[in-house]
C-alpha cells in the first residue's frame, strides 16, 4: 500500500526519471533512481514531506522496508549541486540500524562525503540527544554538501525496525564550484524563568553569515520568527550571542536558530524545548538518563503525564506507582529510547530513556 501511494504521488507532481519536471523529488523505497534537474528542488525521503521526528508509524515517515534506496541527482554540464538538509531523522543508534551515505558522483563507487553508518565519520550525534547522528531528529541537520562534478548520490538504508520522519533537503544549482564550509554553530541553548526565556548561541566564524533568526513554536511544527539580528561579517573568532524573549508562551515552547548566509542559504540548529514554570526546580527525577525505571520526588507530585518530543501523549505506555504524595516510581520500559517531557503538578522535566 505504501509503494502504491508513492508511485501515485510521482504522477501528481509530474515525475520523470530522466528529466525531473517536478518541484520536489520523492524517491521510491528500495529503488535505484537518477533524477536530472535544471532548477532548484526540494528532496524528501520516500514518505514525502512531514512525518514524526521521533515516533514510529506516521503516514509520512519513510518506508520501514529493510532495504537500500539509492537516489542520484544530477545538474546540467558546467554546473554544480549543493544540498542542505533542514530535517534529518532516522533510527540511527550506536548500532546504526538506519543510515545514509552521500557520494560525490553519480553512483556509490564515488568518494563518500557523509556516512552515519557504523564506522562512518559522521556516526556520532551532532548536538542531539540520541546515540547516533539523526536519531530522534534533534541533531543539527547536515548542510553544505557540494558536488565536484554534476551529481551527488544518496544511499539510504531502512532497517525495518522502526521508522522516522526521514529527511527534507533543499537542492540548489550553482554556477561556480561550491566549497564545503565547516559548521559555524558551536552551541544553542535556552533556559526559562517565571517571566522570560533566555536564548544563547555561540558561533566560531561569521565570515559567511548574513543574519540570524530565532524561531518559536508551540507545537514543534508551525514556526514564527520572533527575533532577527545581523551577523558581524568577516569575523573568524568565537562570538557569543543572546536574546531574551520577554513575551514567552505559556506551557511548552519550542525554539530553533536559523542561520542565513550571504548567498541566501539557510541552516537550522537543533530544536530546543522548554516550559516556563516557577515550580520546576522543586521537581526531582533520577536517574536521568534512565534505562526505564525512574524515581520522581516533589513537594506535591499530583498527576503525572508523559509526552514525546512531537507533543503526543505517551502516559498510557508507562506504569506509575505512587509511593506517597511526594514520591512516585515510574516504569517506562515499554517506551523506545529518546527524549520525553514529564509533567506533574509540581513542574515539568525532560527525561532521556536509554536502550
Amino acid at each position: 500500500m505504501h509503494l502504491l501511494f508513492t508511485i501515485t504521488l510521482f504522477f501528481m507532481v509530474g515525475f520523470e526519471l530522466d528529466n525531473c519536471l517536478c518541484q520536489q523529488i520523492v524517491p521510491t523505497a528500495c529503488a535505484s533512481q537518477t533524477f536530472n534537474i535544471s532548477s532548484d528542488q526540494n528532496f524528501y525521503d520516500d514518505g514525502g514531506q512531514g512525518g514524526q521526528l521521533c515516533s514510529d508509524g506516521d503516514a509520512n515517515n519513510f518506508c520501514n522496508c529493510n532495504c537500500e534506496t539509492t537516489t542520484s541527482i544530477c545538474v546540467p554540464t558546467g554546473q554544480f549541486l549543493r544540498v542542505d538538509f533542514s530535517v534529518f531523522a532516522m533510527f540511527n543508534t550506536t548500532s546504526a540500524f538506519d543510515w545514509m551515505k552521500i557520494y560525490d558522483g553519480s553512483n556509490t563507487s564515488a568518494t563518500v562525503l557523509f556516512s552515519n553508518d557504523v564506522g562512518g565519520a559522521d556516526h556520532f550525534p551532532h548536538g542531539g540527544s540520541g546515540s547516533g547522528y539523526g536519531d530522534c531528529g534533534d541533531d543539527v541537520p547536515p548542510v553544505g554538501f557540494c558536488s565536484s562534478g554534476q551529481c551527488l548520490t544518496f544511499e539510504f538504508h531502512a532497517s525495518g525496525v522502526v521508522n522516522r520522519a526521514g529527511w527534507e533537503a533543499a537542492l540548489r544549482i550553482v554556477n561556480a564550484g561550491c566549497v564545503l564550509l565547516p559548521l559555524q554553530l558551536l552551541s544553542f541553548d535556552i533556559s526559562a524563568s517565571p517571566h522570560h526565556i533566555d536564548v544563547h548561541w555561540t558561533v566560531a566564524n561569521e565570515s559567511v553569515q548574513d543574519s540570524y533568526q530565532i524561531e518559536r513554536s508551540e507545537d514543534g511544527i508551525n514556526w514564527s520568527t520572533i527575533y532577527t539580528t545581523k551577523a558581524l561579517g568577516d569575523q573568524q573568532i568565537v562570538i557569543k550571542r543572546s536574546y531574551k524573549d520577554l513575551s514567552p508562551l505559556s506551557g511548552l515552547s519550542y525554539y530553533r536558530l536559523k542561520q542565513v548566509d550571504f548567498n541566501g542559504t539557510s541552516n537550522y540548529s537543533s530544536i530546543k524545548v522548554v516550559e516556563r514554570t516557577a515550580t520546576e526546580l522543586r521537581l526531582q527525577i533520577h536517574p536521568n538518563p534512565s534505562q526505564g525505571w525512574l524515581q520522581v520526588s516533589a513537594q506535591n507530585i499530583g498527576s503525572i503525564r508523559l509526552f514525546d518530543m512531537m507533543g503526543q501523549e505517551r502516559t498510557h505506555a508507562i506504569d506509575v506507582n505512587y509511593l506517597s504524595p511526594q514520591r512516585a516510581r515510574l516504569d517506562c520500559r515499554l517506551l523506545s529510547e529518546g527524549i520525553y517531557i514529564l509533567k506533574t503538578s509540581s513542574g515539568t522535566r525532560k527525561i532521556r530513556l536509554m536502550p
